[in-house]
């Protein structure tokens, strides 16, 4: 059970101006056809190998999506980490022994939430790869919730939802609730047409639809 974000907050995420993505790119698709900040690429052994048949060994398919780069988070990175510097001197100079104790254990904790949050947003994409039978999903560089890996036999149906301006992308793995794999209060800025696209390559992948 996640906890819901309000769709105001959600809906000025999206919004928020940000740099703009890059083309998305992907060699079995026009270009014009693959939405900004997804890039697709096809991994192994290629159908015209002379040696090897392409029925025997299906090529891995990895998806990236980059996520949205807000200028404002670094400047506000930036002037976090200066406010978060200078308690630490302050403390570490002039406060008694027992107060440092208690209150440079929430300032470290704090400064350091918030650093790795507008790190993560700063730098993070999603990875999405199917191999091996198996669809990982990785945040990073800077780690961050909802890495998972789902068995591709084990997934039903894959499709997109949009609940409240929350854009997601869930898997119907049978009984119990669906896993989600893409969710735009988790990579920041994520589209509608970004989610749609990342379904319609994934999903001829699965065995309930081949």
């Amino acid at each position: 059970m996640h906890p819901r974000i309000p769709s105001e907050v959600v809906r000025a995420i999206q919004s928020a101006p940000g740099l703009p993505l890059p083309p998305g790119s992907d060699a079995a698709q026009p270009a014009e056809l693959v939405p900004p900040g997804v890039f697709v690429e096809e991994l192994g052994p290629s159908p015209a190998h002379p040696f090897r048949s392409a029925t025997t060994t299906p090529r891995d398919l990895r998806i990236v999506v980059m996520w949205k780069r807000e200028r404002w988070r670094l400047w506000t990175l930036v002037a976090g980490i200066v406010l978060f510097i200078v308690p630490l001197l302050v403390f570490a100079l002039f406060a008694p022994l027992v107060l440092s104790l208690v209150l440079l254990p929430i300032v470290v904790g704090g400064g350091g939430l918030f650093v790795w949050d507008h790190l993560g947003c700063l730098l993070n994409g999603t990875t999405l790869l199917c191999a091996s039978g198996v669809l990982t999903v990785r945040h990073g560089p800077v780690p961050w919730a909802g890495n998972k890996r789902i068995e591709l036999n084990s997934i039903r149906s894959l499709f997109v939802i949009e609940d409240r301006s929350v854009i997601r992308v869930l898997a119907d793995v049978g009984p119990g609730p669906e896993a989600w794999i893409l969710r735009s209060t988790t990579s920041h800025g994520l589209t509608l047409e970004q989610a749609s696209y990342v379904v319609e390559r994934i999903r001829p992948r699965l065995p309930s639809t081949s």
